[in-house]
C-alpha cells in the first residue's frame, strides 16, 4: 500500500491499488471509480451513506480514488440507476475499509470459440470475473455492504428446472492464450484445466467457476488472480472431481494475498461440473 493511502489522502490515478485503509473527517466524503462502478461514501456524525451507480459497459477499464471528494449532482450521469445505502451508527470513527472480494455465487463463463478436448487430452483456460466492493468501518471492519463492480446477469446451471444453482453468466470468455486475457483492475483472473478421462470426447460449452472457494491475489504489477483449478472428468456421468491449488498461480509474479475464500471446499467430494453446460460428443 502506498504512504498516500495509508494517510487517506490519495489523488486520482496516483496507484493501481484502489483498495485499503482511508480516513475521512466528519462531513466528508470519499470517491472511487472502480471499472463501470462509482462509489461516493460519506461519513456523517451517525450515518455512513453510500451512493453507487454503474455504467454499461462491463469492461469499463477505468480506476480512480479521490479521498476527500465533493459529491456534487451534476457529476451523476442523468440516465444512471443510482442506488443510495444509508447506515446508521452511534457514532462514526475516521477510518473506513474498502477491499476487493470474489462473487458470492459461481461465475459461468464461456470459452472464446466452441473447444473440444478429445480423449486423454488436457486444456487450460484463462477467465476473468468481476470483482464485489467490500465497504466496511473501524478496525473491526464492521460490513456496510458489498456492491459489484459489475452486476452480471443471473444463469441457472443445472440438467433442468428443478436440479441446480443460481449463479452469475461473465459478460467476458475464457481464452486458452494468456496474453489474450486483457489484465483489469476490477476483475480477478483464475486459470481453469480440464482433464478428459472419461473415454469420450467432450464439447466444451461453459464452464462452472466457483469462485466462492477461491482466495484472492495480487500480483506485482497490481492485477489480481485466484488460485489455479482443476476439473479431472473420468465417468460420463454429472460429476466430477475439483481440484484447488495452493497459492497463487505460477502465472502471478511476486503475489500477495489480499482476500481469504468466502467458504471452505471439502476436497474429498464430487462436484456437478458440466451437467448440461459440457456435453459428450462421442462422433469426434
Amino acid at each position: 500500500m502506498s504512504e498516500s493511502q495509508e494517510s487517506g489522502k490519495v489523488a486520482p490515478n496516483s496507484t493501481k491499488t484502489w483498495w485499503g485503509h482511508f480516513d475521512l473527517d466528519l462531513d466528508h466524503a470519499g470517491r472511487w471509480r472502480v471499472g463501470p462502478s462509482t462509489l461516493w461514501i460519506e461519513r456523517h456524525e451517525f450515518e455512513w451513506r453510500i451512493t453507487h451507480w454503474q455504467e454499461e459497459d462491463p469492461m469499463d477499464a477505468n480506476t480512480e480514488i479521490n479521498v476527500p471528494a465533493t459529491l456534487i449532482a451534476s457529476s451523476i450521469p442523468e440516465e444512471a440507476d443510482v442506488k443510495v445505502g444509508r447506515y446508521s451508527i452511534a457514532e462514526t470513527l475516521p477510518r473506513l475499509n474498502v477491499e476487493p472480494v470474489l462473487a458470492d455465487r459461481p461465475v459461468i463463463v464461456r470459452p472464446e470459440e466452441p473447444l473440444f478436448v478429445l480423449v486423454g487430452e488436457n486444456v487450460t483456460l484463462f477467465v476473468s470475473t468481476p470483482l464485489w466492493i467490500r465497504v466496511s468501518v473501524g478496525a473491526d471492519k464492521a460490513q456496510l455492504a458489498e456492491i459489484a463492480s459489475y452486476r452480471p446477469s443471473d444463469s441457472w446451471f443445472g440438467p433442468n428446472t428443478r436440479e441446480g444453482e443460481l449463479c452469475y453468466a461473465s459478460a467476458t470468455l475464457g481464452r486458452l492464450n494468456l496474453d489474450d486475457v486483457p489484465m483489469r483492475l476490477h476483475r480477478a483472473i483464475t486459470p481453469v484445466t480440464i482433464r478428459n478421462r472419461s473415454g469420450e470426447s467432450l464439447a466444451v460449452d461453459r464452464i462452472r467457476i466457483p469462485v466462492e472457494y477461491l482466495s484472492l491475489f495480487q500480483d506485482g504489477d497490481g492485477y489480481l488472480w485466484t488460485e489455479a483449478m482443476r476439473y479431472d472428468k473420468t465417468s460420463t456421468d454429472e460429476l466430477a472431481a475439483l481440484d484447488i491449488g495452493r497459492g497463487a498461480p505460477r502465472f502471478a509474479d511476486d503475489p500477495t494475498l489480499i482476500a481469504v475464500p468466502r467458504e471452505r471446499h471439502d476436497k474429498r467430494g464430487l462436484v456437478r461440473a458440466f451437467s448440461s453446460l459440457i456435453h459428450r460428443i462421442s462422433e469426434v
